[in-house]
């Protein structure tokens, strides 16, 4: 977890790949919300997006919440009100 805390936090693009692993593969479910959250440092990749939309599309979603609604929020996907609504309504 730690390694994923301080290559997210440096937003080095070499690490934006190992982070996405992460966030779909590692069995620690905190190693993948530690690097969902730091996702949104990397916005300028082309394909953050729409990664970020096909885990909120999707079956495992919920398992990802409320870290993805943030990274949502954070890359501009949903507006404030959605993600307070999804926070609200879990």
């Amino acid at each position: 977890m730690q390694a994923v805390m301080i290559v997210g936090a440096a937003a080095d693009v070499k690490h934006y790949s190992f982070l996405k692993w992460c966030v779909e593969n590692d069995l620690d479910l905190n190693v993948r919300f530690a690097a969902l959250k730091r996702l949104p440092n990397f916005h300028e990749q082309k394909d953050l997006q729409q990664f970020l939309t096909q885990l909120d599309l999707s079956s495992n979603r919920s398992i990802l919440e409320p870290y993805l609604s943030m990274a949502l929020h954070r890359t501009g996907l949903i507006k404030e009100n959605e993600l307070k609504s999804r926070l609200n309504d879990g």
